[in-house]
């Protein structure tokens, strides 16, 4: 029987077992055990998001004719996603953090107050060399570079924009501004590293800045594929839609509107507003707008009114709990053990064989099969969630003793 160090592990079990068989178990099985228990107790408000279209409560909303609907209500746009935002549904990803500074501070900012202004970068890859590494390896399809204001440090930006552009399979790119510091030669560049896609974050300038709708309209010239991306804030809602057909005018082909959510220790916590807690599929907690989703049906149905070619992407909790899911698949190739099977909802799926206080894990199999590899020893089967950093602790969310 092979022994295993003892694993360090979040304090988290199950109501199967009584407090003392749970007592005689190896100490590593107890935490999982742990977990597993407080990830069941949370199912009924992780199941309080639905995965479907919620109601429009208030208000009766026709959905435009051209509004597609996918993945059981999570994907929802008019016109087409941008490469990028399929490539985000899908979790097939990553987002590389230039800078964690910015130049303005904006009410509905969701960066953590304790975040430092270091460089962060990728999770997974802290050098542009590393980081060509982790997208072959994993098969990333797109890269995001943002911040804080990835613009401040446009020689970084430029440095991992360049590496990423050459990286196998050649990944598409976008990037995060609020464009107060874009100039035509800062366009130029960036399309000349590789740089794909411009989302400008105009509810952080007003929405109808005249300087930053003059920036567009200088990247216009160097990319076809602009996009403004916003929080759809309900108290905005006239505004937008009075600016639709300037943005249009201006070159923007892509409209991401985020359905508007709270989280702690951010700008955004402290915004006012109507809120209801939401709670991710993986446990996290945050708040959302239960207006905002009204507000982005409203917009979808102006721009489809006036026939302009925008397309309008609606970026929902629902549409994040899809994504997540995709990223956990994706960086299975840095976090899955040898003896785990990858599944498709991004938990990793093992079993354990216990005996004399000694583990030993292995591939899933038949019990049959499993009970004569492993005679006279206890079997369990248990199920993670795959992390979406190194440093994330694991997330045990089954377990079950098999004899």
């Amino acid at each position: 029987m092979r022994s295993f160090p003892d694993v360090i592990m979040p304090p988290y079990t199950t109501s199967a077992l009584s407090d003392d068989e749970i007592a005689n178990l190896p100490q590593f099985l107890q935490e999982v055990l742990s977990s597993v228990r407080d990830f069941r107790a949370k199912r009924a408000s992780r199941e309080s998001v639905p995965v479907t279209l919620p109601p429009i409560s208030g208000q009766d909303h026709s959905l435009p004719s051209s509004i597609r609907i996918e993945d059981n209500g999570a994907t929802l746009y008019t016109g087409q996603l941008s490469p990028g935002c399929r490539l985000c549904r899908q979790g097939l990803w990553e987002c590389v953090f230039i800078t964690m500074e910015c130049n303005l501070a904006c009410e509905f900012c969701l960066r953590p107050y304790h975040e430092d202004d270091s460089i962060r970068h990728s999770a997974w890859a802290n050098t542009p060399y590393k980081f060509t590494e982790f997208i072959a390896e994993c098969g990333v399809h797109g890269i995001s570079f943002s911040g804080g204001e990835p613009l401040l440090n446009f020689s970084e930006l430029i440095k991992w924009l360049a590496a990423s552009a050459i990286a196998t399979p050649r990944p598409y790119l976008w990037l995060y501004t609020n464009g107060l510091l874009l100039t035509e030669e800062m366009c130029e560049q960036l399309k000349n590293a590789g740089l794909d896609e411009i989302r400008f974050n105009l509810a952080a300038t007003g929405y109808r800045n005249p300087h930053i709708l003059r920036k567009i309209e200088i990247a216009a010239q160097q990319f076809s594929g602009l996009t403004v991306e916003i929080p759809a804030i309900p108290e905005d809602l006239k505004i937008v839609i009075e600016m639709l057909e300037n943005w249009s005018d201006a070159g923007v082909r892509y409209l991401n509107l985020h359905e508007l959510i709270y989280e702690k220790n951010t700008n955004a916590w402290s915004m006012k507003g109507k809120r209801i807690p939401a709670v991710m599929n993986d446990g996290h907690k945050c708040s959302r707008n239960p207006d905002s989703i009204s507000a982005i049906l409203e917009i979808m149905n102006t721009a489809d009114s006036m026939n302009l070619p925008l397309s309008v992407n609606a970026c929902t909790v629902y549409g994040k709990n899809l994504q997540i899911q995709g990223r956990r698949r994706l960086y299975a190739k840095r976090s899955l053990k040898t003896y785990e099977k990858l599944k498709a909802n991004g938990t990793a799926e093992c079993f354990c064989a216990v005996k004399n206080g000694h583990l030993a894990f292995f591939a899933p199999q038949d019990p049959v099969r499993a009970q004569k590899q492993f005679p006279g020893c206890r079997l369990a089967r248990m199920v993670r969630l795959l992390p979406l950093s190194p440093e994330q602790p694991d997330i045990w969310i089954d377990f079950e003793f098999l004899n």
